[in-house]
């Protein structure tokens, strides 16, 4: 591990409470990693979507692209031959860790960070040979944290014609629908509140004539209300991670309340982007969208 890595680390575990006297220890690794892909076989000129996927016991959690108050993003480094493009991480919608003051963003229980490898087009091999780095660091509210890493390799047949999908596509499918998405039709602006600043949001309007491909926003039985909303900054500094976001809803227009950190030095953003996440208040799929609020007028 790199020097400015491991210093960050030390500074990370650090705001963490001491595990419990007496606590039962981890023995070998928490989490359960593996490099998967969706489909057996890529073509010239195709894609490949690869990931690692996380597997984690209950009560313990990793981390989002910003962690919140503490810990440390979970880092996907996929190593390709000269003339593969490989995206960065794409990133499903995470959930707010509260221990005590602090409060962290990430996932519990799996986490899939799916990557897009591009094969260039002139590529004569029968095959590509692939390598991950994966770096996490896993935490429990009483055992403490404790970073973990792992290296795998895959190879992946390069073959035209159409590809049968692996026995990981359906963990590709779930994350593909748990990834924020743009909100068409929409809009988002930061507006000025008695408590400091507030996120509005308003929804598109219904479609006249939805069809099964209708996003659940677009339709008219489409109630903000039933939802626990929740924004999620993608950069740390501009939002109290730990602070509650209160909530209003009018029609098709949502307002949170965001408190900002009480930091002398914070200057207010000019946007403010990140993930807004809708969770169900009863059984149902959760709703997750991508967002940058305009300032104030």
């Amino acid at each position: 591990m790199e020097p400015l890595a491991t210093s960050l680390l030390l500074l990370t575990l650090a705001a963490f409470p001491a595990p419990q006297f007496g606590a039962p220890q981890p023995q070998g690794p928490v989490a359960t990693a593996s490099a998967v892909v969706e489909h057996v076989s890529a073509a010239p000129g195709g894609t490949i979507e690869v990931g690692l996927r996380l597997e984690l016991p209950e009560h313990w959690h990793v981390y989002w692209s910003n962690p919140g108050d503490s810990g440390l993003p979970t880092s996907v480094h996929w190593t390709a031959p000269e003339g593969f493009r490989v995206s960065a991480p794409h990133w499903p919608a995470p959930q707010r860790f509260v221990t005590g003051p602090l409060a962290s963003y990430g996932y519990a229980k799996e986490v899939l960070l799916a990557s897009t490898i591009t094969v260039p087009e002139d590529w004569k091999g029968g095959s590509v040979k692939l390598e991950l780095r994966g770096d996490w660091l896993v935490c429990h509210d009483d055992l403490g944290c404790f970073p973990e890493s792992k290296t795998f390799e895959l190879e992946v047949p390069i073959a035209a014609g159409p590809a049968k999908p692996t026995a990981a596509a359906p963990y590709f499918a779930a994350a593909r629908g748990a990834t924020p998405r743009a909100l068409e039709g929409g809009e988002a602006r930061l507006v000025k509140h008695p408590e400091g600043m507030a996120l509005r949001v308003r929804f598109p309007d219904a479609v006249q004539q939805p069809v099964p491909e209708t996003p659940p926003e677009r339709r008219s039985d489409f109630d903000l209300a039933a939802y626990e909303p929740l924004f999620f900054p993608f950069e740390s500094g501009h939002l109290e991670p730990s602070a509650p976001q209160r909530a209003t809803v009018d029609g098709r227009t949502l307002e949170l309340v965001l408190v900002a950190p009480l930091d002398p030095r914070r200057t207010e953003p000019g946007t403010l982007a990140g993930v807004l996440v809708l969770r169900p208040r009863t059984p149902g799929p959760l709703l997750s969208f991508e967002l940058l609020a305009e300032p104030p007028h």
